[in-house]
């Protein structure tokens, strides 16, 4: 990226301002304009949850303003615990990118990512990640922004009759057949566990999940912190929302773990999943899609990942929402 020089807040023409602040003091203003471009609403919680996990680093909230100091697009950095090359360091995190509709398509949505940019530069390193939805996508590939890799969804269908027959689903035929695919994935999936391992469920992030991290090689390559009170703060905190734990043992060892949730309409995400080796992913995916062949209030099972995955020699899964 190209970045420029920065100044805490600056005058674009008679009407428009840029500037940056903290989080605290703006929360419902932030709520304003967020709920005015998302469809899922936010809360107080929330947010309180998004921005001040990293109490050393705080969250930065820059604002596009109207000359009557209504905020009409706002963007913020948010400090992440990462390794890099086995050093721990805060790196931000781009987010809650969002701009009114009468002001799109006129070139301020660039104007406040050029803005970050010209910050990033001034006042920490130069790089920071962001994974954008489609519309900031466009907004920060005319800005300077780079994408080194994609993100790809990966989708396994166990209730094929619920997408192909929604409303014919109790009709007794199609039930004996849901069992019939169910009970025949279930096998399908043994194949791919020729080694003794067995999948456990947690309730909590103990010391096991330390002991992994810890046992991981981190050098050369980059990733979000793991250890548990990490994990404890990104998922056990979550004001929102309920996840749940796999730990995936290779006979006494823990050599992994799934981390994910179901939501009303059968569809279970997995949000972050870690192996001690790349060897162990597929037994890993299969022993868990095996499980989840048996809650028959489950019609599929999705993953983002990104494309670094065969490249890395550990592989971590990011969710753009955490």
């Amino acid at each position: 990226m190209n970045f420029g020089g920065v100044q805490n807040g600056s005058k674009m023409n008679n009407q428009l301002s840029l500037s940056v602040t903290t989080y605290e003091g703006h929360e419902e203003e932030i709520i304003a304009i967020l709920d005015r471009n998302r469809s899922v609403k936010h809360s107080i919680q929330y947010l309180n949850w998004r921005y001040r996990r990293e109490e050393n680093a705080p969250a930065l909230i820059f604002w596009l303003r109207l000359s009557d100091g209504k905020a009409v697009g706002i963007a913020s950095l948010i400090y992440n615990p990462y390794m890099i090359n086995n050093h721990e360091k805060q790196i931000l995190i781009l987010g809650d990118i969002a701009l009114d509709k009468e002001m799109r398509g006129k070139g301020y949505g660039q104007k406040l990512i050029r803005f970050i940019n010209r910050y990033i530069e001034k006042n920490s390193s130069d790089f920071a990640f962001v994974i954008p939805n489609e519309l900031a996508q466009k907004t920060l590939l005319a800005s300077g922004w780079s994408r080194p890799y994609s993100l790809s969804s990966f989708v396994w269908i166990i209730d094929p009759v619920i997408k192909i027959f929604p409303t014919m689903r109790k009709h007794i035929l199609l039930k004996l057949f849901r069992i019939g695919y169910r009970r025949f994935a279930s096998m399908w999936f043994l194949l791919h566990l020729r080694e003794n391992f067995r999948l456990e469920q947690a309730l909590c992030f103990d010391e096991s999940f330390n002991e992994l991290w810890q046992s991981i090689d981190k050098r050369n390559f980059i990733v979000k912190d793991r250890s548990q009170i990490s994990l404890n703060c990104r998922f056990k905190q979550h004001p929102h929302q309920s996840f749940q734990i796999h730990k995936i043992f290779l006979l006494d060892k823990m050599v992994g773990y799934i981390i994910f949730y179901i939501n009303k309409k059968g569809i279970c995400r997995i949000v972050d999943l870690m192996s001690f080796r790349v060897k162990y992913i597929r037994p890993m995916l299969a022993l868990f899609l095996k499980k989840m062949c048996e809650k028959f209030e489950i019609q599929s099972v999705r993953i983002i990942i990104n494309s670094i995955y065969y490249k890395i020699k550990h592989v971590i899964i990011i969710a753009p929402p955490l």
